[in-house]
């Protein structure tokens, strides 16, 4: 964080000392100097408008300092500053209410039902934002929609995104900028996912960090040199669509032996139906029924396992990453088929560090609120 002392920039000073409280409380006013290199002044002044605010309450004494008299910590009242997340799948679409410390206040969730058109869709998600102002009782600041693509980012579009009820082209953005008059911003799900991840979830304090999304279809993010990579169109890091298999099965996206049609959680449950006695089965009962002995839905575990793991190293060897972190559906796999992931990547490349998903299947829904708070804070506090 630069210091900047220049009253032309009070924006970007109260905004450094925000996300700090945010991100790093209890902390002194002390060490909120020393970071921020902002004078005493002008951190006192700053200070004393987010107290006027009702921003701010202290939260006991700095017991690791070395001097006589203790410094004060502070940290951000609850709800100060809130902003509302939704995110958009293709069975149904999910809401909730986040301050800015990263505390879930409120979620909603309105499923599909296998219904939707254009209209619909819109009615959905400007009802759930309606009902999430209302119930949260709380002044938002703005709305992050987290969705699945290909999007528009330029343009605020969802284009035509497969198995998604015919839906093309349509414009998420400017109707519900419209409605509320808040900002908005829109983001792909795995984009949302990995900011959940950098400010609030494992890969917090790492420059260099890919999410891999695993669940019917396989997406990822990278924030590399603590940037995120967009790319020119906002379509960066398919990894889903990248071949592995020439002449393996043709894919929705038109190319044949894409990765997204073996390294998903979907086609391990298709696999094993005939295993089960229900109608509906899920990713966790295939887990479930690989740890009670099932040798097919072990199998199909192993398979899962083998392909994720091309999708690793793939990546490893692009981006030079520090942290991978899986997320979504493959998440209820458990530490064993997590193991397995790391076992196996071993065998490709000297590289190990990967961790599930701190919000597992919620991260592009955290990702979402958070997504707000980077482009509003966040970022212009560096």
């Amino acid at each position: 964080m630069k210091p900047n002392n220049s009253k032309n920039n009070k924006v970007f000073n109260r905004n450094a000392v925000l996300s700090m409280l945010a991100l790093d409380a209890p902390i002194s006013r002390i060490e909120l100097s020393s970071r921020s290199g902002l004078s005493k002044m002008s951190l006192t002044n700053i200070i004393n408008e987010f107290t006027e605010l009702g921003y701010i309450k202290e939260a006991g004494v700095d017991l690791t300092s070395t001097g006589k008299k203790k410094p004060i910590l502070l940290e951000l009242q609850d709800k100060c500053v809130c902003a509302i997340g939704i995110n958009i799948t293709r069975s149904h679409i999910e809401g909730c209410v986040c301050d800015i410390k990263g505390n879930v206040i409120l979620t909603k969730e309105i499923d599909f039902h296998n219904n939707l058109n254009d209209e619909l869709l819109i009615n959905h998600l400007t009802d759930l934002i309606s009902d999430l102002i209302t119930s949260s009782k709380v002044k938002i600041t703005g709305i992050g929609i987290s969705c699945i693509g290909p999007l528009d980012l330029k343009r605020g579009r969802l284009l035509s995104p497969t198995n998604f009820y015919g839906i093309s082209n349509l414009d998420l953005v400017v109707p519900v900028k419209t409605k509320f008059n808040l900002p908005v911003y829109l983001r792909r799900n795995n984009d949302c996912a990995i900011l959940a991840e950098k400010f609030y979830g494992i890969a917090r304090g790492i420059n260099n960090v890919i999410f891999l999304g695993i669940s019917g279809g396989v997406g990822a993010s990278a924030i590399i040199n603590d940037k995120l990579i967009v790319g020119a169109n906002g379509l960066s890091c398919e990894i889903g669509h990248t071949t592995i298999d020439i002449n393996g099965e043709k894919c929705k996206c038109g190319n044949r032996g894409c990765l997204e049609i073996y390294a998903n959680t979907d086609r391990a449950i298709n696999a094993v139906k005939d295993q089960f006695s229900q109608e509906k089965i899920t990713f966790k009962d295939v887990v479930e029924a690989a740890k009670a002995g099932n040798a097919k839905c072990n199998e199909e575990l192993e398979k899962l396992t083998k392909y994720v793991s091309i999708a690793i190293t793939n990546l490893v060897k692009v981006y030079d990453p520090t942290l991978i972190v899986l997320g979504n559906t493959i998440t209820g796999a458990g530490p064993e088929v997590l193991r397995a992931i790391k076992k196996e990547v071993m065998t490709h490349c000297d590289f190990s560090n990967i961790e599930y998903s701190k919000f597992k299947e919620k991260a592009p829904l955290i990702g979402a609120v958070t997504g707000v708070f980077d482009h509003k804070f966040f970022r212009n506090a560096k």
